[in-house]
């Protein structure tokens, strides 16, 4: 179970998942905030609210994992680039150091 929610981590793109968050977050309580100091508006802010929700929730439903799952992508690919690039490096040098012990 421990690496299965390991595997399911982000490795190099962690940050930008958790900065997302805490905009998201952000952005609530400043909504919150505003909607509860709207004095008159009040009512007409919360029947666009609902409008809203009715019209962006299905399109929410059906997408709200696509951002995760593109990270995760790039995330694994970032990972692959590195490693090719290691293993890169370590042939040159190998090569290197044949072309030095053979001077």
């Amino acid at each position: 179970m421990k690496e299965e929610s390991e595997e399911k981590r982000l490795k190099y793109f962690e940050f930008v998942q958790v900065a997302a968050l805490h905009a998201v977050l952000c952005t609530a309580k400043l909504y919150d905030y505003a909607k509860d100091n709207s004095g008159p508006l009040k009512p007409s802010v919360q029947s666009i609210e609902g409008t809203v929700k009715n019209v962006v929730g299905p399109i929410y439903d059906k997408f709200h994992d696509v951002p995760v799952e593109l990270l995760k992508f790039l995330d694994r690919k970032v990972f692959f680039c590195f490693l090719f690039l290691y293993i890169l490096f370590f042939l040159v040098l190998v090569l290197f150091f044949e072309i030095i012990s053979l001077s």
